[in-house]
Order: structure tokens, then C-alpha cells, then sequence
């Protein structure tokens, strides 16, 4: 492995394994990053992707001595403290608006992860539904889940998965004791 890693997580999370085999992944690329949506999905979801940036930064990680990484993260830093402007109607969301363009203009050195079980949340959890296995374990498209995002969590709701969406949380679904989970933590 070359080098350190550092890996930005926002505080809307909780983890059910470990990422260290996913980071891994990345390889010698300098940066890992996951993106809202693995494939297509509802237009609802594609529409609100389009808003807010193909990645989500809530999950993302960087070599610290990564061939490039200064360059991808003085780019990044200088787009979002002059340009990220939270104004989804003019098609701009803050940092998600510039990191989706990274995987462009710097294609050689990011990984993108295809991993269903990491970065699950409203906005992709129609494609990966959860399932709880008799372990106690819990699968995301029959893939181990890593990470639940919970953005827009509201405790004071537990009908709902997010103040930014209609999903309900069925009473003993797995997202329900998922829930339960991070509510009390």
C-alpha cells in the first residue's frame, strides 16, 4: 500500500463493517469516491442527482501521498470556497456540484466505487433494498451493508427515512431497527 489515507465521512453515518477492503479498492488512484447512484434509477432520484452533483461526498477518501492528490483536492478546495454556492435552482449544491466533475478532469487518478452497500441512503435505497440475514447481519443488494447515510435524519419523525424524501420506515423492516439504531446512538 502506498501511503496514508485520509477519509472523510459526514456525521449522518453509521457503519456496519469495515471500509479498510473498499478504500483498498482504489488501488494506486489517488482518490476514492462514491457516487449517489450505481446505475440508473427513478426519474425522481436521476432529477435530484442532477441538483445536487452524480457524487456524494459524504463518503470519500484520499492517498495522502497519492500521485495528484494536491493538485485534485487545491482544485476542489478553490472551486468550493469561491463557487459553492448551496442553490440547487441554479444547479448548484455546494461541494457535490464540483467533486462530480473530478472524475473528469482527473479520470486517471479516482476511484469510483460500485460498492451497493456503501453510501446507502433515500436517494438510492429503491436499488438497494435491505435485507437482515440470520446472522443479524444486514445486506444492501445482497452485498454486505457498510453504510447507512442518514441525510435529512429527523428524530422527531420516525415515520420517515428523511426530511428530504417520502420514504416510509415500515414498523420491523430492517430499515426500521436501522433506524432505531443510529436514532440512539
Amino acid at each position: 500500500s502506498k501511503g496514508d489515507i485520509c477519509v472523510f465521512v459526514d456525521s449522518d453515518t453509521l457503519f456496519f463493517s469495515d471500509v479498510c477492503p473498499l478504500v483498498k479498492a482504489m488501488g494506486n488512484k489517488s482518490v476514492f469516491l462514491t457516487p449517489h447512484l450505481l446505475g440508473s434509477s427513478s426519474c425522481d432520484a436521476e432529477h435530484e442527482v442532477m441538483i445536487h452533483g452524480w457524487i456524494n461526498t459524504g463518503f470519500s477518501a484520499f492517498r495522502c501521498d497519492g500521485e495528484g492528490v494536491k493538485t485534485v483536492l487545491e482544485w476542489l478546495m478553490d472551486r468550493i470556497s469561491r463557487r459553492a454556492f448551496l442553490a440547487p435552482n441554479l444547479g448548484l449544491s455546494g461541494d457535490q456540484t464540483w467533486a462530480s466533475a473530478i472524475p473528469i478532469l482527473f479520470k486517471d487518478k479516482v476511484h469510483i466505487s460500485q460498492d451497493p452497500g456503501l453510501n446507502v441512503a433515500y436517494w438510492n435505497i429503491a436499488k438497494r433494498p435491505l435485507v437482515k440475514m440470520k446472522s443479524g447481519s444486514y445486506f444492501a443488494r445482497e452485498e454486505p451493508l457498510v453504510m447507512f447515510h442518514f441525510s435529512g435524519f429527523d428524530k422527531s419523525n420516525p415515520d420517515l427515512l428523511s426530511k428530504h424524501s417520502s420514504i416510509a420506515v415500515e414498523p420491523g423492516s430492517p430499515l426500521s431497527e436501522i433506524w432505531r439504531q443510529y436514532k440512539n446512538k
